[in-house]
């Protein structure tokens, strides 16, 4: 066996030319360990554009159900405040339609007219309170800023109920209003349905609730 001449230490490694460039150190990262440590972030990038697009989606639905669950509780309040309201008006035309025609006859003293229109005051004003509640009730539904439709459905709600407290207590006060036109308590009405229904509610749904 041939032995290395004395002093001049082992042999070296051969170095390997690349083609178009230096010769390869071995010693040093060749160009498979460089691709490989490429390839590593873009598979956690990858991994990490997808965990977000799940978690997006997911944030998505869950979002979409949390606003389902709002206008579902709405349309339980508006159901709800509407039974109310028509109990309030049964009550009133009831009152009404006992006392008819002696409430406003020109041939019923006065004082007895006077008499029998405060008790239909009097129910107006006891009907107040129930609706106040519904009112309360309505208003206190939380809604999350971002969902929109839902706010205004409310919103508009509260504003349709407004007006009927608005208008008991004006008849509470004076029974003649009792017979005044009440157009802004039907545009309140239409504007209520109409929220709902943008707000994604079925139209099955939101019939049975404003059309009855």
């Amino acid at each position: 066996m041939r032995t290395a001449p004395a002093g001049t230490g082992p042999p070296e490694p051969p170095r390997v030319r690349l083609v178009g460039g230096p010769a390869a150190d071995p010693g040093r990262p060749g160009a498979a360990d460089v691709v490989g440590s490429d390839r590593r972030p873009r598979r956690r990038s990858a991994v990490l554009v997808a965990w977000l697009l799940l978690a997006g989606l997911a944030g998505a639905r869950a979002d979409a159900a949390l606003a389902e669950r709002e206008l579902d509780t709405l349309l339980e309040r508006a159901a709800a405040g509407l039974s109310t309201v028509g109990y309030s008006e049964r009550r009133i035309q009831g009152t009404v339609g006992y006392f008819s025609p002696a409430l406003v006859s020109p041939s019923v003293d006065q004082g007895v007219r006077d008499s029998l229109q405060g008790i239909v005051r009097d129910e107006a004003a006891g009907q107040v309170p129930a609706l106040r509640e519904d009112r309360d009730a309505a208003a206190a539904v939380r809604v999350l800023p971002w969902h929109a439709a839902e706010r205004e459905a409310r919103d508009r709600w509260v504003a349709y109920l407004d007006s009927r407290i608005a208008f008991l207590e004006a008849v509470s006060a004076q029974f003649r209003r009792l017979y005044q036109p009440r157009p802004e308590q039907e545009a309140a009405l239409a504007q209520a349905r109409e929220a709902f229904t943008r707000a994604g509610a079925a139209e099955a749904r939101t019939a049975a609730v404003f059309d009855r």
